[in-house]
């Protein structure tokens, strides 16, 4: 019963932390994307 405890609860967790951590990834580059370029442009007419 242990064995059998310990499978759905690994099972579950690395699901959860999987789908968690593929999430946050997916959204913050596409914000960071802008802000570089963003930043790319300050940085571009402070050095101009």
């Amino acid at each position: 019963m242990a064995m059998s405890s310990k499978k759905p609860d690994d099972g579950s967790g690395g699901i959860r932390q999987r789908s968690e951590e593929e999430a946050a990834p997916v959204g913050p580059p596409n914000g960071s994307a802008d802000v570089r370029r963003r930043w790319l442009a300050v940085i571009d007419r402070v050095a101009a």
